[in-house]
């Protein structure tokens, strides 16, 4: 058996490709630094409402009070870049989750008297 497996390391090349530039050899750093600084600028208002109301209740409390759409918009940037970077670092792709069960049962029937 041979330990090359060309549909593997093809499939590895496509992935790279998408979540790097095709053809690219290696990972750009102004990539990663954009990735960062969109990291930053979209979860900024998110992390400072937490911090202020959530964590510590501070008297002066947040200046921008972040919108649910401005708070699905942060959740969809970390879901992206952890799919990015879990295949760039870890060389893992990300498959959502399969529930073997019904969650949603507990919202269905009472269950405090």
């Amino acid at each position: 058996m041979s330990l090359y497996q060309p549909e593997l390391q093809n499939r590895a090349h496509h992935e790279f490709d998408r979540h790097v530039a095709s053809g690219a050899n290696h990972i750009d750093p102004t990539v990663v630094q954009t990735d960062l600084d969109a990291l930053h600028k979209r979860t900024r208002d998110v992390e400072r409402y937490g911090t202020k109301r959530v964590a510590h209740f501070d008297e002066k409390g947040p200046k921008n009070i972040p919108t649910f759409q401005e708070l699905d918009d942060a959740l969809d940037l970390i879901r992206a870049l952890w799919i990015k970077y879990l295949f760039l670092l870890r060389a893992l792709t990300y498959r959502e989750p399969v529930w073997s069960y019904d969650w949603k049962v507990i919202f269905r029937e009472p269950w405090i008297p």
